[in-house]
């Protein structure tokens, strides 16, 4: 029979044999549509890609290309972490669900990333009097699964590498052009510091180097972090609505080794809530524990301004050995009583990070020769108290794939990309911060507590008409910014229901359900969401 066979960057016909069963290639009659479509696809094969930063969405974002035909470079400014212990970067655990491992399923990824993981059912709260109360995430199987994030980005470099991407490490953007499709790199001289005060971590550019141009691209895409430099060099050029606020919380690594954490649950996310600080911590595959001091930091933020201070202890007034030691008796004290002068020796040594968002009003920008697309923390950084941020960066990546897919040029796939992502991640980014008071403060009030119980009740019973915001932004597709909008009309149901109840038994099914049917089904509706929800 006749066939077509394609090769980048040219096409070419095999002759039909006689008698062919196939007349429409035969006759030349083959679907206009269906003919473009291939010839699209032959070719990307012939596309080049550079990719600014090899971190998980970095490398992901490689894996995307090569599965479509695009020749790809990453370009990541520090030494390759698969090589070394060097940990100047945020070691905060993160976080997986069903939102973050679509991406790896789509790609037959799936299990083999689940390996490197614990599963994760619900949080434990730990009262200052060392009480525990545990909240479940979802309903019995949907959990999130916990990954170091050093495994994470090793993960995806590998599966980059393996499927062809060239990995280029110690080398830092300095330019690009969107017309002539160049861009310049530089050698990097390693970390200025462990963790620095702009969102990010401080490379030094080594002089002795020689620049490295590389010519003829058709995409750059720049997942290089909150600090972004494609991102500055694009908002140099014109702006993009840039905004980066930063927030009064640093951060500090704590570890809790195998043999000091008896007693905590491995499957649930530990939370000792203060008000004006907290701790949180996650299991690691062997036992133990990372852990993440919050505390108020009295630092000048980046951008020069000073934290509004919560009035509670910062990291500077705990910092000599009695202050950090009298920190913990009166605030962890059963931390104290696990990690002894080892705990407070981390506590006070330890680098400590900042936290805050970056927010864009536009994700790319188009040049005569290539478009410039942003994914991941260079666009919209959030703070760590949700779980979504690199679940977003993963979105960002199956999100590019489809426009990719879709679109008849890279202009208007970057420009289909950009106006998908920017309403999703402008709600992820309001609900993060939202989730930064609740993990600090409410988890640990009564009346917070008690309209969770309510909720779970509903969640549990009612099942098939109401899920959590928590669960929809976790275990579904939805987009961000409808979840965010029904969440809202959840929260004045809820407390309506839970007005004059003292047990979440007493609750009224029948009156859950109407008002359910009433004021939340209709939104779900009218935003065309699913409540088909699953881990």
């Amino acid at each position: 029979q006749g066939r077509w066979r394609f090769h980048a960057p040219r096409v070419s016909v095999v002759g039909q044999q006689q008698g062919s069963a196939c007349p429409q290639v035969a006759c030349g009659r083959l679907s206009s549509v269906r003919l473009r479509a291939m010839l699209r696809s032959t070719a990307r094969l012939a596309r080049k890609a550079a990719v600014v930063g090899g971190g998980p969405v970095g490398a992901a974002c490689a894996v995307v290309l090569r599965r479509r035909g695009f020749e790809v470079d990453i370009f990541e400014r520090f030494p390759d972490l698969r090589l070394t212990n060097w940990n100047a970067r945020r070691s905060i655990n993160l976080v997986l669900a069903r939102r973050g491992l679509r991406l790896a399923e789509s790609l037959g990824l799936r299990e083999a990333l689940l390996e490197e993981v614990v599963p994760v059912y619900g949080r434990v709260m730990h009262t200052l009097d060392g009480g525990e109360h545990y909240q479940p995430y979802g309903h019995e199987k949907e959990c999130n699964y916990a990954i170091n994030r050093g495994l994470l980005n090793a993960f995806w470099l590998n599966q980059a590498e393996k499927e062809g991407a060239r990995l280029h490490f110690s080398q830092m953007l300095q330019n690009f052009n969107l017309d002539d499709g160049s861009a310049s790199f530089v050698g990097t001289a390693g970390a200025a510091a462990g963790v620095d005060r702009r969102l990010d971590v401080v490379v030094n550019q080594d002089e002795s180097q020689q620049r490295r141009t590389v010519s003829d691209l058709d995409l750059l895409i720049g997942c290089d972090g909150a600090g972004s430099m494609t991102r500055q060099l694009l908002e140099a050029e014109a702006p993009m609505g840039l905004r980066s606020d930063f927030v009064n919380w640093g951060y500090k690594e704590i570890t809790f080794p195998t043999g000091k954490s008896a007693g905590l649950s491995v499957d649930a996310l530990h939370i000792w809530p203060r008000g004006k600080h907290f701790l949180m911590a996650l299991a690691n595959p062997d036992g133990s524990f990372t852990g993440t001091m919050y505390v108020d930091s009295e630092l000048p933020f980046p951008d020069g301004s000073l934290p509004t201070l919560s009035g509670g202890p910062t990291f500077q007034s705990t910092n000599s050995e009695s202050g950090a030691r009298e920190f913990f008796e009166q605030y962890y004290p059963d931390v104290l009583a696990r990690l002894g002068d080892e705990g407070v020796r981390e506590y006070r040594e330890n680098p400590a990070g900042v936290l805050g968002s970056v927010r864009l009003d536009t994700y790319h920008r188009t040049g005569k020769k290539m478009p410039v697309i942003l994914a991941g923390d260079s666009c919209h950084a959030v703070v760590p108290f949700f779980g979504q941020g690199v679940q977003c960066g993963f979105e960002d990546a199956f999100v590019l794939g489809s426009c990719l897919d879709d679109q008849a040029s890279l202009a208007d796939a970057a420009s289909s990309y950009s106006t998908s992502r920017v309403r999703s991640c402008h709600a992820l980014r309001e609900m993060a911060l939202d989730n930064m008071l609740e993990m600090g403060d409410r988890v640990g009030q009564e009346k917070f507590r008690f309209l969770k119980q309510v909720e779970s009740k509903i969640e549990t019973d009612l099942a098939h008409k109401y899920r959590s915001r928590y669960a929809m932004v976790c275990y579904s597709y939805n987009d961000y910014a409808d979840v965010l909008e029904v969440g809202k009309v959840q929260h004045s149901v809820l407390e309506e229901l839970s007005e004059g109840l003292s047990a979440p038994e007493q609750l009224d099914l029948q009156k859950a359900e109407a008002l359910i049917d009433a004021r939340i089904t209709p939104e779900i509706q009218r935003r065309g969401m699913s409540l088909d929800l699953r881990a």
